[in-house]
């Protein structure tokens, strides 16, 4: 799995901030705390809502699945939203059978998490840097 951060300091922007971390590759062990310190930078930078997009994750094994609920938990704690979207069958199955799938919510696009917000600040991974982007109507 791949995951890219060096957040830049936050700022007060005055619209909910909303994250998206894409991985990219299978999340087993080794991805446990790159997706923890992807969600920490994220926390700091004041996102209220993080969107999981696994659209490019083809698998998950235990240790993965045990970094979501470990992410899961931080979020709840600092009262931050957590969504996973863009699942594929044999992960869907995978929160089913363990019944994780009844505590995250599990979302089929990125267009469903986002019709929840009309104004937002997006911040996003790209080259190494989190991006914000202003979405306003």
């Amino acid at each position: 799995m791949t995951l890219a951060h060096n957040p830049p300091a936050p700022t007060k922007l005055g619209l909910p901030i909303v994250s998206e971390i894409c991985p990219v590759g299978s999340l087993g062990r080794s991805c446990g705390s790159l997706l923890s310190n992807s969600i920490a930078s994220h926390l700091k930078m004041g996102s209220q809502a993080i969107l999981i997009d696994l659209k490019e994750v083809p698998f998950i094994d235990s240790s993965g699945l045990g970094g979501l609920v470990k992410a899961l938990k931080l979020l709840r704690k600092h009262q931050v939203r957590l969504s996973l979207c863009s699942l594929n069958g044999q992960i869907r199955m995978l929160l089913e059978l363990t019944q994780l799938h009844q505590l995250f919510e599990i979302l089929d696009s990125k267009q469903e998490f986002y019709s929840k917000y009309t104004n937002y600040a997006l911040l996003t991974e790209k080259d190494g840097y989190i991006v914000r982007q202003l979405h306003a109507s």
